[in-house]
């Protein structure tokens, strides 16, 4: 499983029912591209602890330009294959 991505929200969000923030975390298998989510409820204390010292303020992270590039051609093959390109 690869991270695509990880975004804090550290106040409380209309999208979810809970009184604290939330951590989303995504995971995809570069197999066969299954995408799973989490949305780990936090401290709202301790959320922006971490966006204000771990990420500069930054709520949402995405993994390296590279990492997406390996995905790319792999994505741009596959299409390939069925007849789309």
């Amino acid at each position: 499983m690869m991270l695509r991505y990880t975004e804090i929200l550290p106040t409380r969000n209309r999208s979810f029912v809970i009184n604290e923030g939330v951590n989303n975390i995504a995971y995809k298998c570069p197999r066969c591209h299954v995408m799973y989510k989490f949305f780990i409820p936090d401290d709202t204390e301790y959320l922006v602890e971490v966006l204000e010292k771990k990420r500069g303020g930054v709520g949402l992270y995405l993994p390296p330009k590279d990492v997406w590039e390996k995905e790319n051609k792999e994505i741009k093959k596959r299409l390939g294959d069925l007849g789309y390109m």
